[in-house]
């Protein structure tokens, strides 16, 4: 069973780039999204090798490879607003 709280994450509906912007923005900016932002960074050692770290196991550095990429991921949508694409049509 799936406790309350997470049920909403199972949701998979698509929202726009620059809504997903704004949230992560009003969430990592303040003092303490930075503080938890700060642990999840340090938590994936993303300033480490991850195959140095892993002792060269090539799983053990996917691993760790994904878990630095995901933070890497949540920088870049804190730090990068959405260039919102237009559609030019034309003219003949």
């Amino acid at each position: 069973m799936i406790d309350p709280f997470f049920e909403d994450l199972t949701d998979d509906t698509p929202r726009d780039k620059m809504t997903r912007y704004h949230d992560f923005r009003e969430v990592f900016t303040t003092e303490v999204g930075i503080r938890v932002l700060r642990d999840i960074y340090q938590l994936a050692e993303v300033n480490k090798s991850p195959a140095h770290k892993a002792n060269f196991d090539p799983h053990e550095t996917m691993y760790r490879d994904g878990a630095r990429g995901l933070v890497l991921r949540l920088i870049d949508l804190i730090n990068h607003e959405p260039v919102l694409q237009q559609i030019h049509q034309r003219k003949k």
